[in-house]
């Protein structure tokens, strides 16, 4: 059990319960409106799901210190403010494009990097910042205890 458990369970969890959820409804519409449905339903989804990442990526495209800073442009005041206040929108909107996008489910199928990374933060967008604040700060009090233990062994073993 790895200290990043607490966020990748909640995220796995996430991801499976989007994609079967857009899955029954798919299936259950197509029952009733036919097999063109999918289809249309999936295009919808990427749809929509690049719709809720456009708001930031337009508000960083147009920051101009971003532009001047390269590289590290992503640390841009302005950049880096976009992408913290808009961070679930965004999430949702990657994981909404994920769910209607047969080649992104490829992509991170085949082990590819960039896609889940992209999948991982995205999730990790959505889990609040005080479950990783508490998981920090029970990390804090492991490592303290750790050290206290050790010194006090050293201790005992020079007297």
């Amino acid at each position: 059990m790895g200290f990043f458990d607490f966020i990748t369970n909640p995220v796995k969890k996430l991801v499976k319960g989007v994609k079967s959820g857009a899955g029954k409804v798919a299936k259950g519409v197509k029952r009733q409106f036919g097999s063109g449905f999918t289809k249309g339903f999936q295009r919808g989804l990427r749809t929509v799901g690049r719709a809720l990442q456009k708001p930031a990526e337009y508000i960083k495209s147009k920051d101009p210190l971003a532009k001047k800073m390269g590289g590290a442009g992503f640390l841009s005041p302005q950049s880096l403010i976009t992408d913290i206040a808009l961070a679930p929108v965004s999430g949702i909107g990657y994981l909404e494009e994920l769910a209607g996008s047969p080649e992104k489910q490829r992509k991170l199928r085949s082990g590819d990097l960039d896609t889940a990374l992209d999948t991982g933060f995205a999730g990790l967008s959505l889990v609040p910042l005080g479950v990783v604040g508490g998981g920090a700060k029970k990390l804090g009090r492991g490592i303290k205890g750790g050290v206290k233990r050790i010194a006090r062994g050293i201790g005992n073993a020079i007297r």
